[in-house]
């Protein structure tokens, strides 16, 4: 899927998590090497995107990563609250078989945003 932000095209890949929170669209964009981890835009119409906010914005949010980049980001938000599970890869070996997924929460997408939970240790990615 391809959406337009603003005159450049931004694409939405499977990594990419896109949720309805009333009138307005997130979208959550994961980091391809390291910070920002994760990035957020909004959107109206699902074809004009903005930049919105970022999560995780220095490495001791990221529980000493190996600096990546986060796989699979999934946002959702339910009673007035945020949820972000993401993996973090430690290992560039293919599989990443040493990748741990965590979860996350917030009241405002600009956080301030929970102490990472882990869900999931020594595997794929959730969500891949």
């Amino acid at each position: 899927m391809e959406a337009k932000r603003g005159a450049e095209p931004m694409s939405l890949d499977a990594n990419t998590s896109v949720i309805s929170v009333g009138d307005t669209y997130y979208a959550a964009m994961p980091s391809i090497d390291g910070l920002p981890g994760v990035r957020i835009y909004q959107s109206r119409d699902l074809e004009q995107w903005e930049y919105y906010t970022d999560i995780f914005t220095y490495q001791g949010e990221r529980n000493e990563s190996m600096n990546l980049g986060f796989f699979t980001p999934q946002l959702s938000y339910h009673d007035h609250q945020f949820y972000l599970i993401y993996s973090d890869p430690k290992s560039s070996t293919r599989p990443f078989p040493d990748c741990e997924s965590y979860l996350i929460v917030a009241d405002r997408l600009e956080g301030p945003w929970s102490e990472p939970i882990c869900l999931h240790s020594n595997g794929l990615a959730l969500g891949s």
